[in-house]
């Protein structure tokens, strides 16, 4: 299965009606021209080298919670990786120094939990009156104008260069164009996905049959793209999603009306049988020097003018975690655990999945 380019504008994105109240107008859930609007305004925070100036930062959280690993204690990953995610966005977008500011940390943390139910939840807005009673959906609205307010202020008292680069972007409405994307950018959504990819990773590699790939990847640092492109076929962080016929359209055979949803399922594509050969193996050497073919049979990332604007930054962070992971400890996947998945809002154990951790002697 590959992907069928949508040249002729015959869909619509689908999300909007559903996200903008609680996201506001942003790269994500915009209409085409305006996407490519944001796109060109947002492209310089997040090239090579932008994302090389913020390496550091990254390292020095990594490397913190690293260090405060207790070897003799199971590890939930998931947990752990949601949280180190977590701190990195937060300090990159907002300009949040989780040790320095533990109130307000806490305070943005709450909020953005908050608001992240409101996706999840009914978007029925509603009181009890005389009470605090309340839809999840208000909660999360107003998890969102307290954020928004957070925002403003954080983007007018950090030095975090992200935020001082963010100043620079050109757009028609300066304050609701930075505000939206860094509630976009800070939300729980990035942590939950990139948690998601490193849970699924450690899992892999915890296994007996895989652990020798640890060892492995030190001596064969090419390998590690094949191993995550191998992550990602089987295990996408978003189970798929859907498009909106703008009029009655023909794709593959089948008639779409206009105003129907097309839902697409990137877990069943990459486990296609026509396309992968073991589709259900683990299999990384599949991806051995072909990685220019990758784009065709992998959707994690989107394709096109809506491809993922932070790939590189969200490649740095899965690199500079697993390298700084592994240059201190190797892990093994405590035997007789379910590790079946849920999908829904991100991929991930349904329960809470644990590892051992023995500390690597130098």
């Amino acid at each position: 299965m590959a992907a069928v380019p949508d040249r002729c504008g015959n869909f619509e994105h689908g999300y909007r009606t559903f996200m903008e109240q609680i996201f506001g107008d942003n790269i994500l859930f915009a209409d085409d021209d305006k996407a490519h609007m944001f796109r060109d305004a947002l492209g310089h925070l997040f090239t090579p080298d932008a994302v090389y100036s913020c390496e550091e930062d990254i390292k020095r959280i990594v490397q913190y919670h690293v260090a405060t690993l207790d070897a003799n204690l199971p590890l939930c990953v998931y947990t752990f990786f949601k949280e180190v995610v977590t701190e990195i966005c937060l300090s990159l977008f907002l300009g949040l120094d989780f040790h320095k500011s533990l109130e307000e940390t806490k305070n943005v943390l709450t909020l953005t939990t908050a608001h992240w139910h409101g996706i999840t939840s009914v978007p029925l807005q509603f009181k009890v009156p005389g009470t605090s009673h309340a839809s999840t959906y208000s909660h999360a609205l107003e998890a969102k104008e307290k954020l928004l307010k957070i925002i403003q202020a954080q983007r007018h008292s950090t030095s975090q260069r992200f935020l001082k680069q963010f100043e620079e972007v050109a757009s028609y409405d300066q304050d609701m164009f930075v505000n939206n994307h860094l509630l976009l950018f800070s939300s729980a959504l990035v942590p939950k996905a990139i948690a998601s990819l490193l849970t699924s990773f450690a899992i892999e590699l915890g296994t007996a049959d895989h652990i020798s790939l640890q060892s492995e990847l030190k001596l064969k640092p090419d390998l590690k793209s094949s191993i995550f492109q191998e992550v990602l076929r089987l295990y996408p962080p978003f189970l798929g999603g859907r498009r909106i016929a703008r009029k009655d359209v023909v794709v593959d055979g089948y008639r779409i009306p206009q105003g129907h949803a097309v839902v697409y399922i990137t877990y069943t594509a990459h486990r296609d049988a026509q396309v992968f050969q073991e589709p259900e193996t683990f299999h990384p050497e599949r991806w051995l020097g072909s990685r220019s073919d990758c784009d065709k049979h992998l959707f994690n990332f989107g394709l096109g003018p809506r491809k993922c604007l932070g790939q590189e930054l969200v490649w740095k962070i899965v690199d500079v975690v697993v390298s700084e992971l592994m240059a201190v400890y190797q892990w093994r996947l405590v035997d007789g655990q379910d590790t079946t998945h849920k999908y829904l809002p991100v991929s991930r154990p349904r329960n809470s999945v644990v590892v051992t951790l023995h500390k690597l002697q130098f």
